[in-house]
């Protein structure tokens, strides 16, 4: 579709299991979908089981963070094109093969340069997870790659100030 630029995102956090799935996932992303909205982006939120989060509004495309519906919105974020620019934020937990879906899925870097395809639109990915440095592999001409760890290192949350362990 040409026309008018388009601005989407997608809004990840799977949290593994009830035990892991912290009620901050759906604030933050919550919160990213209110001012993304606002800054005139279509979202699509896929969170844990696929259960709304309380309080706050939602977006219209909203799933659980499961294989098939992280592809589908993958995919999705995959369709704008030239012109375009597309955000995904991940609010999650990670492993040294990538990002950590609702179960026992791993997304990996190849599998989600898969799943969006040879899109010609601008793509920024924030990558706020464990191991999320292993998606700059994914950088390049019209793709850049947040993330507050390098390839070969750890990231996880931890109380205010930071501890030598962090």
């Amino acid at each position: 579709m040409k026309g008018p630029h388009r601005r989407r995102s997608v809004l990840l956090a799977g949290g593994l299991d009830f035990a892991r799935n912290h009620p901050r996932y759906g604030r933050e992303l919550t919160w990213w979908a209110k001012n993304l909205g606002a800054a005139g982006f279509e979202c699509w939120l896929c969170l844990g089981e696929g259960r709304a989060p309380l309080g706050g509004a939602t977006p219209s495309r909203f799933t659980s963070a499961r294989r098939a519906d992280v592809m589908d919105a993958l995919s999705w974020l995959g369709e704008i094109g030239e012109g375009d620019l597309g955000l995904l934020v991940a609010s999650n937990h990670g492993d040294r093969s990538g990002l950590c879906l609702w179960g026992p899925d791993i997304l990996s870097p190849a599998e989600f340069g898969a799943s969006i395809g040879e899109t010609k639109a601008t793509l920024a990915l924030v990558m706020g997870q464990c191991n999320g440095g292993v998606f700059g592999t994914l950088a390049g001409p019209r793709t850049v790659v947040l993330s507050a760890c390098s390839e070969d290192e750890r990231s996880w949350a931890c109380s205010y100030p930071p501890g030598p362990a962090y």
